[in-house]
Formats: C-alpha cells, sequence, structure tokens
C-alpha cells in the first residue's frame, strides 16, 4: 500500500451551482471522458509527480486522510470497460457525503459547467445492460451549442455508489404493466393509422410478419443521425443520438426479438436509412433503423395470433389481418432492459 503524505495540492476550487440547475465537472480517465456532479465535491487535489504510484490506496490531504480509487480501475473491473493506460492518474477528486469522504483518482478534472435545462436525462436500463449497481447514472448536455453528440453529451457517474459511500439501487419506475390486446386498436391521437415496418437489423425474407407501431407512438421518422458511442454497447444497445437536443437511446429492434443477423454496416451509409424516434410512456423516447420500406395503412380488422419462436420477447401483441401478419413491440419493455 502507498500512502501519500500531505504535500498534495489543491488544483481546483468548486464553483456553486446556479438555484435550480445542476453543475458537472467533466473528467478523464484511461481515455475515457465522463463527468461527475458536483455537489458532493470538496476539493480536487494533485498528487506530487515523486510519488505517483498505481497502488496509491491512502492520501493524507489538507482536508485529512482519505482512501484512493482509481476511476480507470474501476471502470475496466466492474464495467469491463477497455481503457488505454496513461499512468498519469494524479488528479485526486474529493467526494464527500456525511461523514464519508473518498478520493477519486483521474487523469484530469475540467472546471464545472452549468448544465441547462432539461440537460440531465436518467439513464434507462437498456443503455446500462452491464452496470447493475448503477455506476453510469445519467446523460448530460454538457456543450447544447453543438449537434456533434460526441461533443455535446457525457455519461455522469454517480459518485456515491461508484466508491460504495452509497448502495446503488435503480430509482427508475418500473414500467406499468400494459394489457395485451385480442386486436389492434385505433388510437385517439394516431386517426386509426399503422405504421408498418422492417427493423434494419433483420433480412425481410427470414419474416412472416412485420412489425407496426399506432401512428400515435411515431414521433418523428428521420435519416441517419450521428451516434454518440457508448462503451456500455451491446449486440441490443448501441448508443444515443442527439434528436432536438435530447439523447435518445438507439437499439436494434431485431436483436430485441432474437432476430439479428449480421447484415451489411450502413454506419457510414447515411443516404436512404431511416430512423424512427418512438414515444414510450413517461415522456420517454426510444430510436431504432428500419429497412427503407415502410407503409402507413389505417389500422386494419384483426384478431390475435401467436408465433412461438416470440415467447417471451417485448412484444405488446401479435395479430392476422388482411395485410398479413403484425407484430407490436413493447417500448417500455425495451427501454426497461426486460428483453
Amino acid at each position: 500500500m502507498t500512502t501519500l503524505t500531505s504535500n498534495t495540492t489543491t488544483s481546483a476550487n468548486v464553483a456553486l451551482p446556479q438555484q435550480g440547475l445542476r453543475q458537472v465537472a467533466t473528467c478523464i480517465s484511461g481515455g475515457f471522458q465522463f463527468s461527475l456532479p458536483t455537489e458532493y465535491l470538496a476539493g480536487v487535489y494533485q498528487v506530487p509527480r515523486e510519488q505517483m504510484s498505481d497502488d496509491l490506496e491512502i492520501a493524507d490531504t489538507p482536508e485529512g486522510k482519505m482512501p484512493v480509487v482509481s476511476a480507470s480501475n474501476l471502470f475496466s473491473g466492474e464495467l469491463g470497460f477497455d481503457l488505454t493506460p496513461s499512468g498519469s492518474e494524479r488528479d485526486l477528486v474529493a467526494i464527500r457525503h456525511g461523514e464519508n469522504t473518498v478520493a477519486l483518482r483521474v487523469d484530469d478534472i475540467s472546471r464545472p459547467v452549468t448544465l441547462p435545462h432539461n440537460g440531465w436525462h436518467e439513464l434507462p436500463p437498456v443503455a446500462r445492460p452491464n452496470d447493475k449497481r448503477g455506476i453510469i447514472s445519467a446523460i448530460a448536455t454538457i456543450n447544447p451549442g453543438t449537434d456533434d453528440p460526441n461533443q455535446a453529451l457525457s455519461l455522469v457517474m454517480d459518485p456515491l455508489i461508484a466508491l460504495g459511500i452509497e448502495t446503488g439501487q435503480s430509482t427508475a419506475p418500473s414500467p406499468a404493466p400494459q394489457r395485451i390486446p385480442d386486436a389492434i386498436e385505433p388510437e385517439r391521437r394516431g386517426s386509426g393509422q399503422l405504421l408498418a415496418f422492417v427493423p434494419e437489423d433483420v433480412p425481410r425474407q427470414q419474416l412472416n410478419f412485420v412489425f407496426c407501431l399506432p401512428l400515435a407512438a411515431v414521433a418523428e421518422v428521420v435519416t441517419a443521425h450521428e451516434l454518440f458511442r457508448s462503451p456500455l454497447n451491446t449486440e441490443i444497445f448501441e448508443g444515443f443520438i442527439l434528436w432536438r437536443k435530447q439523447p435518445i437511446p438507439v437499439v436494434n429492434l431485431g436483436a430485441c426479438f432474437g432476430l439479428s443477423e449480421t447484415v451489411e454496416d450502413n454506419s457510414n451509409n447515411t443516404r436512404g436509412r431511416r430512423l424512427v424516434i418512438a414515444r414510450a410512456s413517461g415522456h420517454r423516447y426510444l430510436a431504432f433503423y428500419t429497412q427503407t420500406q415502410m407503409h402507413s395503412m389505417k389500422t386494419p380488422t384483426s384478431r390475435s395470433v401467436d408465433f412461438p419462436t416470440l415467447a417471451g420477447r417485448p412484444l405488446l401483441g401479435s395479430f392476422k389481418t388482411s395485410f398479413g401478419s403484425m407484430v407490436i413491440p413493447d417500448l417500455n419493455r425495451i427501454l426497461a432492459g426486460k428483453i
């Protein structure tokens, strides 16, 4: 164990946030950029170069002795991030809550920035599948003046959970159970219209049904958007787009139903791609790519039908209609990661 002597130096002061707005400080560790909410930041200190060591466990600072946790080791060990070792985690960010103070060790920390209104978004479970404790709790808009999501957005670490000061528990409400309909029913705002489509990651020739959503659940259909690539990505969760200044999680809808196959990578070919921004409950949104052929139609007469291959998958119902079989995905279940 290495103990840091008391000649640590203070390298930054934490500014008070404006009333009613959140502030975050952006950190870098192992090449990964993330943000910390400033409400628990008690100070920032620097490790003297002559005492730099990978096994630093206790820091003796002007505020007293503090246990030290390396951010890069935490992200790599608990979340499996493939970070680039830098050997230069020189900044110690003191996190205080009640009688507990722990120093988070990072490569660099910026001055705090004030987030805009609606600049803080809790992460849905689908966007943090390997983060059971909730170490990464939110995504913040740190630079609202740009349309580049990789400059505008930043994942936010919950320092109390990450450092073991508090036990991580999900605060997101469970989606309300929805009645599985016996038939496709028109919705008031949808004027009795459906949008039928096939997910981009599913070969059409292998399907004996199409997916559909009431038009009331479709916020917009757009072309491809640049992606904020989260290191928490999986086969199902791709990352976030910036839509109307909001971070929207993007999923592979076919993968949610166990139907996805390796298809041609279209990430660099934005012409002709269709991205559906869909509404879930509670003013939440979800995005997914579809194949280019989409059809809007009046809600047809239908009856419920079962597809054994989709048993246990996140669907509200499957139906037989005069246009063929249709499946309605359950967006709430997908956001909740119950796939």
